[in-house]
């Protein structure tokens, strides 16, 4: 078996289906490891429902150290409607800790998590209320209204990300917002693809990949971001 492909982003990528987290189901084959299994690599999928875009650039650099030439790494997206906050160090250790010392750090939440928050060690102390008002007023008069600036923002990290993986002869494929472009009927009940979309999905990204050495998959009526 040759190389690895290594997987980062949130719930799509991870594959949550049917409440994801909150029901304890995900897919047996998220597009990730479907793109493996017919390119006959191992996988690492990386990924984790409610990360941010903090959480996914901060896992990549985690694991800059073992990804090596002969590799494969993907990235999604994340929503902007999302914030850091203190969580048990253990959540999130295998993703973008070192070594627990019974402290906490930080994980994305987001208002669904505000409701449940079953992995934020101190959520019992919390005035869900005042952090549902924060979150939204958040978004509605500091995201939104620069969605733009937040957008190229990040979409800078993944081109950067793109030019040091490359360099080291490493193929970076990521995407964004292919999610609101696929049929309501591959959708599970929560929100997320099914797992028919998601071999659709890894058809569409192995075929780009054919054609392209690295890069954006393009949404539609876009073209190709290519270095």
């Amino acid at each position: 078996m040759n190389g690895t492909v290594w997987a980062f982003g949130d719930s799509f990528t991870r594959g949550c289906c049917v409440g994801g987290p909150i029901d304890g189901n995900y897919l047996e084959q998220p597009y990730v490891k479907i793109i493996a299994e017919k390119l006959q690599m191992k996988c690492n999928n990386k990924a984790r429902e409610i990360m941010t875009f903090t959480d996914i650039f901060a896992t990549i650099t985690k694991h800059l150290q073992y990804i090596k030439k002969g590799d494969i790494v993907i990235a999604g997206p994340t929503s902007l409607f999302r914030i850091m906050y203190p969580t048990d160090y253990e959540y999130v250790q295998d993703y973008h800790g070192t070594e627990d010392t019974g402290e906490e750090s930080l994980t994305g939440l987001n208002l669904p998590s505000i409701e449940s928050a079953a992995h934020f060690i101190n959520a019992k102390n919390v005035d869900r209320k005042k952090l549902k008002m924060f979150l939204i007023d958040w978004w509605e008069n500091i995201v939104q209204p620069n969605e733009d600036a937040f957008n190229k923002f990040y979409s800078d990290y993944y081109t950067n990300w793109c030019s040091y993986f490359t360099s080291i002869g490493v193929p970076f494929y990521w995407w964004d917002n292919v999610w609101v472009h696929h049929r309501t009927k591959l959708r599970c009940k929560c929100g997320h693809w099914n797992q028919e979309y998601h071999f659709e999905f890894a058809n569409i990204l192995l075929t780009f990949m054919k054609d392209n050495p690295y890069g954006k998959l393009p949404n539609p009526a876009q073209p190709i971001i290519q270095l």
